[in-house]
């Protein structure tokens, strides 16, 4: 997941990076490096982005 797609989908969620950081288990230090490129999401984060992507779809197709 790139530094957009995270940054597009805590928008849709009206998350900041703290409630992001909590939604998938991770540090918000974490989640600000993701955000700026710095690292990647892998492994079991990568696999919780993609939950919350798809949450994110079905809340919008209401």
């Amino acid at each position: 997941m790139t530094p957009t797609q995270i940054k597009r989908l805590m928008k849709e969620l009206g998350f900041t990076q703290q409630q992001f950081a909590d939604a998938i288990g991770a540090h918000r230090v974490t989640i600000a490096d993701w955000v700026r490129g710095a690292s990647k999401p892998t492994g079991l984060y990568l696999k919780a982005l993609k939950e919350l992507a798809e949450k994110a779809k079905r809340k919008a197709k209401g």
